[in-house]
C-alpha cells in the first residue's frame, strides 16, 4: 500500500488516497471511482459473499486493536454481525418474471448495482454505522465513497486497511472501498456531485436538511439517520426496580450522544412523584459512586461529552429551560460549580 499525505501532516499507509480540504482530489478520487465502477463488472452474489465474508474474518482478530482507536468493542461487533447478515443476504437478491402482452415474450426484472454510494458518518458510531451502509450496498455490487466525521479519522482509516486487504486479496481496485476526511466543505462536494448515485448521511437533523437540499436538487437517491427526540412512557404498574435503571441508563449511558438516547419522560400521573424521587437518587449516586469518568473504566457509566462546543450547548439548554419557567430537578448549578470530582474538573476532558 503507496502512503499518502494528510493535510494535517501525518502520514497514512493505507491502499487509497486521504485528503483533508483538497476538493479538488477530492473530485479527482470521485472520478477514479466512477472509473473502475465502469470497468469492474457488477458484483454476483457469490463474488460479494467472498469478499464480505473476507471484510469479516479480517475484523474479527482486530477487534481489540480497532478499540484502541476509541472504539467500544461492542461497536465493532456490531459491524462484524453485519457483515454476517450481509453474506446471506447476498444469495438473496431477487428480480421478478413477469407476462408481457407480446405473445411469446417474458420480462425480466434484474437488480443492478447503482453505481457509486456517498456515506457520511458522525462522531458517535464511527465504525458501525459505515459497516451497515459498506457491507449491504457492496453485496449489491456497488462501490463506497465514506467521509467520516472531522474528528473521528483515525477509526475511518483504521476500519478501511482492512477493507483494503481484501481487496487486494481479489485483485480488485482499492478505490471500490475509498475514503476521505474533511470538514463542511468536503461533504458538500460530495452531496452536491452528481456521480453519488446515492448518498447516506448520519448526524443531526439541521444538517440532515441541508444534504437533503443538496441532493435532491440534482435529483439524486438519499438515506437519512437522524437525531431523535426519544420519549420513555411509564405507567402506574410499571415495576421501577426496572423501568428506572433502564431509563437513566438509556439517558447517560453514552452521555446523551446518540439518536436512540432518552429525553423525555411521559409519566402516568399516580406515578410520577414515586418516579422521579427515585431516578434523581440514581442521579445522585453517579456523582457518589464516582460513576462518571473516564469511558474506558469498565465500572464508568457515563462518560465526557465529545467536543467543547457540547459542553457550551450543554449549559445554554439548562439556560434556556431555567429561563422558560422549567425546573431542573437535578444538576449544576454553573460550569463555575459543576458538581463534578475535582480530578475531572481539572482534567483536559469535555465534563
Amino acid at each position: 500500500a503507496r502512503t499518502d499525505m494528510l493535510s494535517t501532516g501525518i502520514r497514512t499507509p493505507i491502499g487509497i488516497k486521504v485528503f483533508g480540504k483538497d476538493l479538488n482530489e477530492m473530485e479527482r478520487v470521485a472520478r477514479e471511482i466512477e472509473t473502475v465502477v465502469k470497468e469492474v463488472p457488477g458484483t454476483t452474489s457469490a463474488f460479494a459473499e467472498r469478499i464480505t465474508g473476507g471484510f469479516y474474518l479480517n475484523i474479527e482478530p482486530d477487534r481489540t486493536q480497532l478499540a484502541r482507536y476509541g472504539l467500544a468493542v461492542g461497536e465493532v461487533q456490531e459491524v462484524i454481525d453485519v457483515a454476517d447478515m450481509a453474506v446471506g443476504l447476498s444469495r438473496s437478491i431477487q428480480g421478478s418474471v413477469l407476462p408481457s402482452e407480446r405473445p411469446g415474450h417474458l420480462i425480466y426484472e434484474i437488480p443492478n448495482p447503482l453505481g457509486l454510494v456517498g456515506v457520511i458518518t458522525a462522531f458517535n458510531f464511527p465504525v458501525a454505522v459505515h459497516g451497515w451502509n459498506f457491507c449491504l450496498s457492496f453485496v449489491c455490487g456497488n462501490a463506497t465513497l465514506w467521509k467520516p466525521s472531522p474528528t473521528t479519522p483515525l477509526t475511518a482509516i483504521a476500519t478501511t486497511k482492512l477493507i483494503v486487504d481484501v481487496l487486494k486479496k481479489h485483485n480488485l481496485p482499492t478505490a471500490l472501498a475509498a475514503l476521505v476526511c474533511g470538514d463542511v466543505e468536503t461533504g458538500q462536494t460530495l452531496t452536491r456531485d452528481e456521480r453519488i448515485q446515492l448518498t447516506s448521511f448520519t448526524g443531526s437533523e439541521h444538517i440532515g436538511k441541508l444534504v437533503a437540499q443538496d441532493v435532491a436538487a440534482r435529483l439524486g437517491k438519499i438515506l437519512l439517520e437522524l437525531g431523535g427526540n426519544n420519549a420513555a412512557i411509564v405507567l402506574d404498574d410499571a415495576d421501577l426496580e426496572l423501568a428506572v435503571p433502564a431509563v437513566a441508563f438509556a439517558a447517560v449511558g453514552t452521555a446523551g450522544q446518540r439518536c436512540t438516547t432518552t429525553r423525555r419522560l411521559l409519566l402516568q400521573r399516580n406515578v410520577a412523584d414515586k418516579f422521579l424521587e427515585r431516578l434523581v437518587k440514581f442521579y445522585t449516586s453517579l456523582q457518589s459512586k464516582g460513576l462518571i469518568g473516564d469511558p474506558t473504566d469498565s465500572s464508568v457509566l457515563c462518560g465526557p461529552l465529545h467536543s467543547k462546543q457540547a459542553v457550551a450547548k450543554y449549559w445554554e439548554t439548562l439556560d434556556t429551560i431555567r429561563s422558560s419557567g422549567g425546573k431542573i430537578l437535578f444538576g449544576p448549578e454553573s460550569p463555575s460549580s459543576p458538581g463534578l470530582a475535582s480530578h475531572l474538573v481539572e482534567s483536559k476532558g469535555n465534563y
